[in-house]
């Protein structure tokens, strides 16, 4: 920055019009850039990092409040929601409302993960929820009816879920049937997945541990029976 020449006149007064024009030169204007973009480099991971995390505890907080409601639907109708009808009622495909739990969440905001990076473009009505129940909770009416509920899986996050009865549903991989469709999940949060066990504890898994933990017979089966034959 120039500097301006201070000439004192007489009686000790500074001459106003011996001043220079103050400017900043073109090397102090980069060197300001610079700093700037050095701090922009070392602000915005920050930034982003928060904002994932504040993504990752409002889908978790989701998950959490279809477990609450579930267990709230159990106490009032003394059985789980029905796999076919927690999301959608059987006359009703694709209107959230009209599925058995809505009346406990009352929100549709609920179902959808906020970091959803499902295909938009995807055939059908538009996208309106990120989780499905596992398909073989319809052997299990109520958390008593589970050998180890805090290891069974009850909702997970998938991605491209339809907004149909096979949209709302998780099932073991290669499992047959009617409703089986392919597990596609939802590693969103620093590729990783968020899912909410029968004893409603929610629980974040990278690939590796998900493949790790789903071997175990009871991380799909909450008891004994493996087959369709349980009460949808």
């Amino acid at each position: 920055m120039r500097k301006p020449k201070a000439e004192i006149a007489a009686g000790g007064n500074l001459n106003a019009s011996s001043y220079d024009t103050l400017a900043f030169t073109l090397i102090e204007l980069l060197v300001v850039i610079a700093v700037i973009a050095i701090l922009a480099s070392l602000l915005l991971p920050a930034l982003s990092r928060a904002k994932e995390s504040a993504r990752t505890t409002a889908c978790l907080n989701n998950i959490r409040q279809l477990g609450v409601a579930a267990g709230v639907y159990c106490a009032d109708a003394g059985r789980f929601p029905a796999v076919t009808q927690w999301l959608y009622s059987q006359s009703g495909q694709g209107n959230l409302t009209s599925g058995e739990l809505y009346p406990y969440v009352k929100s549709k905001a609920v179902y959808l993960c906020p970091v959803d990076q499902a295909n938009p473009k995807m055939a059908g009505p538009p996208r309106d929820h990120s989780y499905a129940m596992n398909c073989m909770m319809c052997h299990a009416h109520d958390v008593t009816a589970c050998i180890a509920p805090a290891k069974t899986v009850f909702f997970i996050e998938e991605i491209n879920l339809s907004a149909d009865l096979v949209g709302s549903l998780a099932d073991p991989a290669g499992f047959p049937g009617p409703f089986s469709s392919p597990l596609t999940l939802g590693f969103r949060h620093n590729k990783r997945v968020l899912l909410l066990m029968t004893d409603s504890h929610a629980e974040k898994m990278n690939k590796a541990q998900f493949d790790a933990a789903r071997t175990a017979p009871q991380f799909w089966y909450p008891n004994n029976l493996t087959d369709r034959s349980g009460s949808l």
